[in-house]
């Protein structure tokens, strides 16, 4: 469980919520209810209650509950494409951080992975700090296309990165 569960589960039954929010603070983040509390700014009590289902949570302790996760979670608000690729090819095909395309300009963050367990493990990261689509190199792309929900674009060899980048973002635009 994620932000974005989270995030989703709010207009669920109060126990969908509360699930949601223990499976992420426990399991996802490893933290207690006081150590969040802490980290959210949202009273330790107020927490207890909301996890025991004796309070419903209020507009601003679910705006700081959301916000702590986004924060652990590193789940930004600007659109960006994630590009998993080993640091030798990012350092020499990279030379823009954006690109624009019809007129929506996506931040490109960079993944370096040197494994195919690392660029999976880049994916799932990716996919849950927000990304609009992935681009990877084509022995992890399959697998990467059945794990997460965005649009995955192959990178291949006759086709340059920037053009790869351009085509994960038409496939976000529609």
């Amino acid at each position: 469980m994620t932000y974005n569960d989270v995030l989703n589960s709010i207009s669920l039954p109060q126990e969908r919520f509360i699930g949601a929010l223990k499976e992420t603070i426990y399991n996802e983040h490893h933290m207690s209810i006081s150590s969040f509390a802490d980290y959210s700014n949202v009273p330790k009590s107020t927490l207890y209650k909301i996890f025991d289902g004796n309070r419903e949570p209020t507009l601003k302790a679910i705006r700081d509950i959301l916000l702590a996760l986004k924060k652990l979670e590193n789940v930004t608000s600007e659109p960006f494409i994630a590009v998993i690729a080993a640091r030798s090819v990012l350092s020499t095909l990279l030379p823009k951080k954006y690109i624009k395309v019809e007129d929506m300009t996506y931040t490109i963050r960079e993944y370096p992975a040197s494994t195919m367990e690392d660029a999976i493990i880049a994916a799932v990261n990716a996919e849950r700090a927000g990304t609009q689509a992935i681009v990877c190199a084509p022995i992890v792309s399959p697998t990467i296309d059945k794990m997460v929900k965005v649009p995955v674009v192959t990178m291949m060899p006759k086709f340059a990165l920037e053009d790869a980048i351009k085509r994960a973002a038409h496939k976000v635009l529609g």
